[in-house]
């Protein structure tokens, strides 16, 4: 029985100390929730089915009540295609997702939502009742225990199209959407997602694409920024190295590189840097292009 318990526990996804961030898909539209740990508060983001974002798996640019459909439709899965494009759309870790009926959360005649306390504690417990999820069992009590103990003051909801990060356009054929303005966006994800965590560790970070796929370098010294992290070069240039995490052993214990491992699908491996600035080296391939990008 101890055993049993112990490998309940063990196959959470959330060590139930660091920050975790996790979405919930709801009546078409998306929450990123973020529990942040030091500060000891959550963070709510609403995300609008009229909001355009880049999708992952090179769908492109869709609006975000595409998403669920779209994933189940191509055979990716509703759950994996909006983990890794809210993942990919925000630059930040996404570890979990879940799915909860429409009949669970009362809206607004404007169907907008507005999330205090008591409705994150009913959002939540409803998750332990879908099969519709990764998050665990164990990752999910823990959740309500940590928000539980929060008073009210530490739940902060925004609606990502009642901020700065984007505008609101009429498109030819007279529906409205959402357009994102990245510079606007960065401010907001810094404020709302960065780790305390990777922020005193401060570990310095090389980024290399091997495959010549543009975008890619960029795409990763963006999570790491946004998580408070240093990045002191990225290059777009051929690489002998395999993809992973190149880290020597007391970096490649920390828990940022373990953060990074786990969301970019990356293997840490150890090696002394020489004639290197940074103390981590990210190595971009064909693997990594495959599983993000790749339909």
């Amino acid at each position: 029985m101890v055993f049993k318990f112990w490998s309940w526990k063990q196959a959470g996804l959330w060590d139930g100390r660091h920050n975790f961030n996790f979405v919930v898909w709801q009546n078409n539209q998306f929450l990123v929730i973020s529990y942040r740990s030091g500060i000891e508060e959550v963070n709510i983001l609403q995300v609008s089915p009229e909001t355009y974002i880049p999708l992952a798996k090179g769908f492109g640019e869709y609006p975000a009540g595409s998403i669920w459909q779209l994933g189940e439709l191509e055979k990716i899965g509703g759950g994996p295609l909006l983990q890794f494009s809210s993942q990919q759309f925000l630059q930040i870790p996404v570890q979990g997702w879940g799915k909860v009926s429409s009949r669970l959360i009362r809206q607004r005649p404007d169907q907008s939502l507005k999330l205090n306390k008591k409705d994150l504690l009913f959002l939540t417990f409803n998750l332990l009742l879908t099969e519709e999820r990764n998050l665990t069992s164990w990752d999910i009590i823990r959740l309500l225990s940590k928000i539980n103990s929060l008073p009210a003051s530490k739940i902060n909801f925004y609606s990502l199209d009642k901020t700065r990060a984007g505008e609101w356009l009429t498109l030819p054929d007279g529906s409205r959407a959402f357009k994102i303005q990245k510079e606007f966006l960065k401010t907001l994800v810094k404020e709302l997602y960065k780790d305390r965590e990777v922020l005193n560790e401060a570990i310095l970070w090389t980024v290399v694409n091997k495959i010549g796929v543009s975008g890619l370098a960029a795409q990763v010294v963006a999570i790491i920024d946004n998580l408070g992290g240093e990045v002191v070069g990225f290059y777009d240039q051929k690489e002998s190295k395999a993809g992973g995490i190149y880290c020597q052993k007391e970096v490649c214990r920390s828990y940022t590189v373990g953060l990074l491992s786990r969301t970019l699908k990356l293997t840490v491996k150890k090696e002394i840097l020489e004639n290197s600035h940074a103390e981590a080296l990210v190595v971009l391939d064909e693997d990594y292009w495959r599983f993000f990008y790749q339909r």
